[in-house]
C-alpha cells in the first residue's frame, strides 16, 4: 500500500512461484574402522571385517515419499537399516552395516529411489589379495650318514624368486609344489 496526502492510498501484489526440484542423493562408503574414514575402496586382507556406510540426502526444495534404499549384495533390513518411506527437505539417514572380506575385488552398489526422483547409485570396492606362500626347506643328511655342509640363500626379485645351495640355481616363478635342490 503507498499513500500521500496529495493521492488516495494505491494497492498491489505480486506471487511468487517457486517450482518444485526434488532430489536425491546417495554416498556409500567402506573402511577399515567403524565409524570413519569411509570412502570409495579398501585394500585389505582375507577375513577382514570391513565397515560400509550408505548416507541418503534429500537436496531438493519438496519432501520425498515413497523412499527406497537396496544394495547389489546384502539385504539392509536384515543388516539392521530403518530405511524411512519419506524424506524432509534437508533430511538424510545413513544405513551402517559390516562384512568379512574375501579373496578378490567385490564392487558393492547401493540405490536410492523415491516417487518424486530418478534413481541414484553409488558403489564401494573391497580389493584383497590372496595370502601369500609359504616356503617349506627340508634339509636331508647323505644317504651314507655323512655330514654335507650346506648353506640356504634367497632372494626375491621382480617376482622371480632365486634358491641356491652354492652348487645348484633354481630361478622361477616357483609354483606350487616340491622342489629338490
Amino acid at each position: 500500500t503507498a499513500d500521500s496526502n496529495e493521492t488516495s492510498s494505491v494497492n498491489d501484489s505480486a506471487t511468487v512461484t517457486v517450482e518444485a526440484a526434488p532430489g536425491l542423493a546417495i554416498d556409500k562408503g567402506v573402511s577399515l574402522t567403524n565409524g570413519s574414514g569411509y570412502g570409495a575402496s579398501v585394500t585389505t586382507i582375507v577375513g577382514t571385517t570391513v565397515y560400509y556406510r550408505i548416507h541418503v540426502t534429500n537436496t531438493g526444495n519438496v519432501a520425498l515419499s515413497g523412499v527406497t534404499l537396496v544394495d547389489s549384495l546384502f539385504n539392509l533390513v536384515t543388516e539392521g537399516c530403518t530405511i524411512p518411506t519419506t524424506l524432509a527437505v534437508g533430511a538424510s539417514f545413513d544405513c551402517d552395516y559390516s562384512d568379512s572380506a574375501v579373496v578378490g575385488t567385490t564392487t558393492n552398489t547401493a540405490t536410492a529411489d523415491s516417487n518424486e526422483t530418478s534413481s541414484v547409485n553409488d558403489s564401494a570396492t573391497v580389493t584383497v589379495a590372496p595370502p601369500p606362500g609359504t616356503i617349506t626347506i627340508e634339509k636331508q643328511t647323505n644317504p651314507g650318514g655323512s655330514s654335507q655342509a650346506f648353506t640356504f640363500d634367497s632372494s626375491w626379485t621382480e617376482g622371480t624368486f632365486v634358491l641356491h645351495d652354492n652348487e645348484t640355481l633354481v630361478p622361477a616363478g616357483l609354483d606350487a609344489g616340491q622342489y629338490t635342490v
